[in-house]
């Protein structure tokens, strides 16, 4: 049901989805976004990404600009047309080494101790068992390589209302939010050894509003700094380090 609902939203907006000013000129919330993860990311220029669940493409674009490797993967195959098309017109499709349609689990063996940084944006909400999938995703990391994502915080208190602001936002496909917190994170990173876990709250206004208002984004940048306010904010992002050492967990 997932995936014919995204791929519905996808076809109907299809010329919303497929705009590449979202990466020439983004709007305001856009670009404080991307600028905060690839900041909290450190993601180095060269290094081989596996972009998981990547969409249409609101990350691998920045990524393919930063010349980074990047191999992006998701279950609907109507988003990776529009990923092509964007990275084609974009002058970057050189740097898109691979587009796959379908599961990471077909494609373990193959990519095992591959990739520097497997990076995912509100992807993991989705999934039917968080652990497992972030354990797959360790496999096909390289030692001392990175895992970092980012996604909807379940403390923010307004997901249920969320679509309120934002018409694609269906509470019965993203519920998943509620099971996204830092003490979740760090346990499932620490059960399956992954080092140096490190997060960071994001967004307490949401962008759309933000976008009107600017004077919300000042109030925004403060609120985020008290860490009694921050722990609700609307989205997490997080890092962890595959051991360059001993085993990994099955």
């Amino acid at each position: 049901m997932r995936l014919e609902h995204f791929d519905k939203v996808i076809s109907k907006n299809k010329d919303f989805y497929s705009d590449v000013r979202d990466f020439v000129s983004p709007d305001p919330a856009r670009k404080k976004e991307r600028n905060a993860f690839f900041e909290f990311a450190n993601i180095k220029s060269g290094a081989r990404v596996l972009d998981f669940g990547c969409g249409t493409g609101s990350y691998t674009i920045p990524l393919l600009s930063k010349g980074c490797v990047v191999t992006a993967i998701d279950s609907s195959g109507v988003s990776l047309n529009i990923l092509q098309e964007k990275s084609q017109r974009l002058n970057l499709s050189q740097n898109l080494e691979r587009t796959i349609h379908g599961s990471l689990d077909d494609h373990i063996d193959e990519y095992k101790d591959y990739f520097d940084y497997v990076v995912f944006v509100d992807v993991l909400h989705h999934v039917a068992d968080m652990k497992r999938t972030i354990s797959h995703l360790q496999k096909v990391l390289k030692k001392g390589g990175y895992i970092i994502g980012m996604e909807p915080n379940g403390k923010f208190p307004l997901w249920r209302f969320y679509g309120l602001v934002t018409p694609t936002f269906v509470w019965k496909e993203e519920k998943g939010v509620r099971h996204c917190r830092v003490e979740r994170f760090e346990r499932i990173f620490k059960e399956l050894n992954l080092e140096d876990f490190s997060y960071r709250y994001w967004s307490l206004v949401p962008g759309i509003l933000a976008n009107r208002m600017p004077l919300l984004f000042q109030l925004n940048d403060f609120l985020i700094q008290l860490r009694c306010v921050a722990q609700f904010s609307g989205f997490i992002m997080i890092k962890a380090k595959k051991a360059d050492y001993g085993k990994e967990t099955a």
